[in-house]
């Protein structure tokens, strides 16, 4: 009989990690170390803000000091050093860089300066300092000459409690953003005021709103000009009330000057209304001077109507009168007196005549004979009428 042999020892368990397992435990170990970092990386930003807070501090009570024994500011970082006000080393800051002095303002104060790489680290370290201001990633630290500190009784309270008891110097600066001004006399600028609507301080009845209607008691000025209509019931001549426009009944002038028209259903002398100008009927006047006159039923100014008459012998020559657009020169002709030279003849018939030669005539007389001769006389035995006129 076979027997078979069993190994009863247990196998043995593999030991280790798989590569999954693995992977995670990086994975992990990774994310921790990031956040360790940041949060190192973030108390380190604190610490040098801190330190930077610090030694501006100490920059600027250095400076005072300085300024206590030699009655000057310091000229820069070097006057402070050398002077052991701070040792030479303090001159570093903790974001890298240096940190600078001057005075500034006339010597009335003296600013300590230092680049701090970033804005936000800029504010973080002027946030503790007074008198700081932050540009760009600079910060700037000042203090003023002792003893010239404001008091604070000479400030002015946001709250309105204490009225002010001075000027007010802008500086070229705006006021902005401002509900109600008030001023008790003169509200004056060298720019432009701009509001919604001005209010008369005595009486609100009276304003003015450049964008709708206006109510004002008396306008007086050298000139008013309109972008549109100036309306008012009466308007008078502020030397002389007795000159007056009213547009809605009679107004008064002393002269009036136009470039263009005048127009008026009709108009009457100032002193005597029995003298008028009536465009659409009959004007009455005393005397009427003029260089020319139209003829509206001839269609012809009164120079044209008969522009000459001339009085000449036989092949004469006239010149054509100057007409207006849409007339012509003529030429009409008549006897002025005939004769067949120094003999008495019988005469059949009389003629007259002009030939045109561009720029005037030429004007004839013929006598013709019963038997069907003719003869040209000459003056003054011939003698022409002749005249021109515009049609």
């Amino acid at each position: 009989m076979n027997s078979k042999r069993f190994n009863a020892r247990p196998a043995k368990r593999q030991l280790g990690y798989t590569l999954v397992e693995a992977g995670f435990a990086i994975v992990i170990a990774t994310i921790l170390a990031g956040a360790g970092v940041t949060v190192i990386s973030k108390k380190a930003d604190g610490f040098r803000v801190e330190k930077a807070q610090k030694e501006m501090r100490l920059w600027l009570e250095a400076s005072m000091q300085y300024r206590k024994d030699t009655g000057a500011w310091p000229a820069n970082a070097a006057a402070l050093t050398t002077g052991n006000y701070m040792p030479t080393t303090a001159v570093n800051g903790p974001f890298g860089g240096t940190y600078t002095i001057a005075p500034v303002s006339g010597n009335a104060r003296v600013r300590v300066s230092y680049d701090a790489t970033q804005i936000r680290f800029a504010n973080l370290i002027s946030a503790s300092l007074p008198l700081s201001t932050v540009s760009g990633t600079t910060v700037n630290g000042e203090v003023v000459v002792p003893g010239a500190e404001s008091a604070h009784d000479a400030l002015l309270p946001r709250d309105g409690s204490r009225p002010m008891t001075g000027t007010l110097n802008m500086g070229n600066n705006a006021i902005t953003n401002a509900s109600t001004i008030e001023a008790n006399q003169w509200l004056r600028t060298p720019g432009y005021m701009q509001a919604n609507i001005f209010y008369d301080w005595y009486n609100s009845g009276y304003y003015v709103q450049p964008r709708g209607v206006s109510r004002l008691n008396e306008v007086q000025a050298d000139r008013v000009y309109g972008f549109a209509d100036i309306r008012t019931p009466v308007l008078y001549d502020y030397n002389d009330t007795g000159y007056y426009v009213d547009p809605n009944n009679s107004s008064v002038f002393r002269y009036i000057y136009a470039y263009g028209d005048v127009r008026s259903t009709l108009m009457y002398d100032l002193n005597d209304y029995n003298y008028y100008l009536d465009p659409n009927g009959t004007s009455r006047l005393n005397a009427v001077y003029g260089n020319s006159f139209y003829d509206y039923t001839k269609g012809v100014y009164n120079d044209q109507a008969v522009h000459h008459v001339y009085t000449v012998g036989n092949g004469t020559a006239i010149g054509k009168p100057s007409c207006y657009g849409g007339h012509t020169a003529r030429i009409y002709t008549a006897v002025g007196s005939a004769s067949d030279g120094a003999v008495a003849n019988a005469m059949g018939g009389i003629q007259t005549w002009a030939t045109d030669y561009g720029s005037g005539w030429y004007v004839y007389l013929r006598i013709w004979k019963p038997d069907g001769s003719y003869s040209d006389p000459g003056w003054p035995y011939a003698k022409i009428l002749a005249f021109t006129k515009c049609e």
